[in-house]
């Protein structure tokens, strides 16, 4: 049992860092505000938004829209799931699953509250498969962390 929570965990942990990539949210801007530069292709003009051509992810939008200290949060905690990760296949990743389960949490839940002004073009199954494997690893890294105390 210990080795398939484990398992699991690690998985769990690596979702969380692939679902800060996978894009979930296209931007608007009201035409009054938004003054495209020559050349730039990312936005379109439709009635009186202009709508970007593609999707943005959470990464995409702290390292493109945020001051330097959302992108260096962001970057420990991408870090930390793959330690996470790398330590749970190992067994060995006691206690610091939950700290690291509940920062990414956190970070995730900062970055969509912050993009939801943009909101009305979301890809809601990817927003919601995100909010789950985000939830999940909590609950996993908490019971992973009860069966260690447990054992001991």
């Amino acid at each position: 049992m210990k080795n398939k929570v484990n398992i699991i965990c690690s998985v769990l942990a690596l979702l969380c860092f692939v679902s800060l990539f996978i894009p979930v949210i296209a931007l608007r801007y009201p035409a009054a505000q938004y003054h495209a530069q020559p050349g730039n292709n990312d936005f379109f003009l439709s009635a009186d938004y202009y709508m970007a051509r593609s999707y943005w992810a959470i990464t995409d939008y702290v390292f493109g829209a945020q001051p330097q200290i959302w992108r260096i949060v962001l970057s420990f905690d991408q870090a930390l799931l793959l330690f996470w990760s790398v330590m749970s296949v190992r067994g060995e990743a006691g206690k610091m699953g939950l700290p690291v389960a509940i920062l990414n949490l956190a970070v995730t839940g900062t970055g969509i509250i912050k993009m939801a002004s943009s909101m009305w073009a979301c890809q809601w199954a990817v927003l919601i498969m995100m909010v789950l494997d985000v939830i999940a690893s909590v609950v996993m890294a908490a019971v992973a962390g009860a069966g260690k105390r447990a054992r001991q």
